[in-house]
């Protein structure tokens, strides 16, 4: 578990755009000469930030505890300093969930309903606090990092649920725990590096990654194709394209290559849980590949990987028969939904907070 988080964890640290298409995986290559790490990032400069970031680590087994935490603080500045664009983003849609909440808070007021106490107001006064910080990322990730209202915030959360609308209390959570994420991904980093000593002694070189170059650049020409017309004719947007998700295109590399995965774990890290088609794809892969954490997130552009282009015969009914498999779980799935009448649900983030709401509510 410490290495897949340790994957999913460089990941996200490579992920420095806010939105659904910059995915980033990262995968480990067990060679004779040493490890290597694979990465496929839609934005090249990832690639300078993970091999500034595993020499880093690399060093972690040989710090004293002072030179760990200084350590975890220099790759924290880094990242953030990488992400600063993402950040920016985070505050902003922070914002915007803080106004809601005080529209709910006002019309509370309003009505007599008890929305006024002590707890409430600190509450308050911290995400006003929180969102005032401007131009700079590292003091409002820090102040994310150090915020005190976890419990009132997890109870009002509770309190203030729907099925069909996110509330406020839902993305302020959120948005706190992702300007957060950046201290305590990075601090979880540092400790896990001396136990994963071993692997990162043996990382190649930098100027032995010339695969996950092109790596990139086969994704980069991957990405994006016209969807079958007898599909996009259902939408009014023609130019809805089809796409191909990191982690299953660089599972697929692993699998056609043989590549021997790093401790022989089958795992592909991602900067974010997987939608519903790749969580289906890595079930039905005959490659026996870890299942992933999940969102279920359904996007009508996903395409499999190495579908289009193809010249090899067992490579297409290798994706064939995955589809099928994946196919027959969607109908069922669907069947299952429409005969117990499933209500409308809240649209979920695609990434998640990193803080356990359960935790909170059980206090």
């Amino acid at each position: 578990m410490a290495w897949r988080r340790f994957l999913d964890d460089l990941s996200w640290l490579c992920d420095n755009k806010h939105g659904g298409e910059t995915v980033s995986a990262v995968a480990a290559q067990d060679l004779p000469e040493g490890i290597k790490f694979w990465l496929v990032s839609k934005h090249k400069a990832s690639f300078h930030h993970l091999e500034w970031v595993l020499a880093e680590l690399k060093t972690a087994q040989e710090q004293s505890d002072e030179g760990a935490t200084a350590l975890a603080l220099r790759v924290t500045v880094n990242s953030i300093h990488f992400s600063k664009n993402k950040v920016k983003n985070y505050r902003r849609f922070l914002k915007l969930a803080l106004a809601k909440a005080k529209e709910i808070r006002i019309a509370c007021i309003k009505r007599q309903l008890t929305f006024t106490d002590v707890r409430r107001e600190c509450l308050f006064n911290e995400l006003e606090a929180l969102t005032q910080i401007t131009g700079d990322p590292i003091a409002i990730c820090r102040a994310a990092k150090q915020f005190s209202q976890w419990k009132l915030l997890a109870r009002l959360l509770r309190s203030h649920s729907s099925l069909e609308t996110r509330s406020p209390w839902a993305s302020l959570w959120h948005y706190i725990g992702r300007l957060g994420c950046w201290f305590g991904k990075c601090e979880g980093l540092v400790l896990t590096a001396p136990d994963l000593a071993s692997a990162l002694k043996r990382m190649l070189p930098a100027d032995q990654k010339s695969l996950a170059r092109e790596l990139y650049e086969q994704l980069a020409n991957l990405r994006l194709y016209s969807i079958p017309q007898s599909f996009s004719e259902n939408f009014t947007d023609d130019r809805l394209m089809g796409r191909v998700h990191a982690e299953v295109f660089l599972m697929e590399q692993f699998f056609f290559n043989k590549f021997r995965f790093c401790g022989g774990e089958k795992y592909i890290g991602c900067s974010k849980p997987c939608c519903y088609c790749c969580s289906l794809y890595i079930r039905f892969h005959p490659g026996n590949f870890v299942l992933r954490p999940a969102h279920n997130i359904v996007y009508v552009t996903w395409i499999p990987p190495l579908m289009a282009g193809l010249n090899e015969e067992s490579k297409r009914k290798h994706n064939l028969d995955i589809m099928n498999q994946m196919n027959a779980y969607i109908r069922r799935d669907i069947k299952e939904e429409i005969e117990e009448r499933m209500p409308r649900r809240e649209k979920a983030p695609d990434s998640t907070s990193g803080v356990n709401l359960l935790s909170f509510l059980s206090q």
